[in-house]
């Protein structure tokens, strides 16, 4: 499978780790709120549902990106083998 240069890998990877820290961090705190261990000012519990609705959206366009610059290498590839065949 054609992978991404290591520093271009190691910078996605730290993207989606990055992503799951954010999402860890407001799944605990709509758990706190729903819990009543804390209170949010008005209108924050609707922006915690906007943005947990929104990361899986920025996961799936993530990985589009990663897929996508998969198909070009190996179109790439293809076209590099057909020429030296």
């Amino acid at each position: 499978m054609i992978e991404f240069p290591p520093d271009q890998a190691a910078k996605i990877e730290e993207i989606r780790h990055e992503l799951h820290k954010i999402g860890v961090n407001i799944n605990q705190i709509a758990f706190a709120a729903n819990a009543k261990k804390i209170k949010l000012a008005k209108g924050h519990m609707g922006a915690l549902d906007e943005l947990r609705a929104a990361l899986p959206q920025v996961r799936t366009y993530l990985q589009a990106v990663v897929s996508e610059q998969r198909r070009r290498g190996i179109r790439l590839f293809r076209a590099f083998v057909e020429t030296n065949q």
